[in-house]
């Protein structure tokens, strides 16, 4: 898991330990991989998501603050042997919609909406206005937009992570700078000693027999034998 930012920080605790809280400006797709012994090495595989019933990647992230609100941005990567990371999808997620609701509140309960995914309401009753207040930890559980994509053998996975998305979002209110401080968020990575689980990244994985083809501009789906 890796952080980026430029404004507010970003931090990791686990269990009982100090925060790891640093300033960062880095571009998306040439940011230093801080945390590149973590993320497993992969053998081929086909990530995939859509609106025909797989499920898009979900982030399961457990979240802090020393502001009462936040926004968090996940951006899932593909690395290479090399280092260099390539942006492959996003999701994001403000902690005052933590609440989750069932997601067939979408169509009043009249059909099983499939996926199923963490569904937040939107609606104003089910807002939070200070999720993070005190201290509070926050369970965030958010989708990724769909894709369909093979991470080569050899490739990690990185999930980069940021409170800011400047140029696309507007900033949160409650993350500005007061007094010249800049907000800090924190992400807990769960241990023996915390009271919170992991945190985690939920790709679903198809063969590649699955995936389509290409052939003169048309996608051609495979289907196993």
């Amino acid at each position: 898991m890796y952080m980026r930012s430029t404004s507010p920080r970003l931090g990791l605790r686990r269990a009982s330990a100090e925060p790891l809280g640093h300033d960062q400006a880095l571009p998306r797709a040439h940011a230093e991989d801080r945390a590149r012994p973590q993320m497993p090495r992969l053998r081929d595989a086909a990530a995939r998501g859509g609106p025909r019933g797989d499920r898009p990647p979900v982030a399961n992230l457990f979240v802090s603050s020393d502001r009462s609100d936040a926004d968090v941005f996940a951006y899932l990567c593909d690395v290479d042997e090399h280092g260099e990371s390539v942006y492959v999808t996003e999701g994001q997620l403000r902690a005052g919609w933590h609440r989750l609701f069932p997601d067939d509140d979408q169509v009043a309960r009249a059909l099983d909406i499939k996926p199923d995914l963490p569904w937040h309401g939107h609606r104003r009753g089910g807002y939070d206005k200070n999720p993070l207040r005190g201290g509070k930890i926050a369970m965030m559980r958010f989708d990724l937009f769909p894709i369909a994509w093979v991470f080569k053998k050899g490739h990690r996975v990185r999930l980069a992570l940021a409170g800011v998305d400047a140029g696309n979002f507007e900033l949160n209110p409650a993350m500005r700078a007061t007094a010249g401080k800049q907000p800090t968020i924190y992400i807990h990575r769960g241990g023996r000693e915390s009271s919170v689980s992991s945190c985690r990244l939920s790709l679903e994985q198809l063969p590649l027999a699955c995936m389509p083809t290409y052939s003169k501009g048309r996608v051609r789906e495979k289907v196993p034998g």
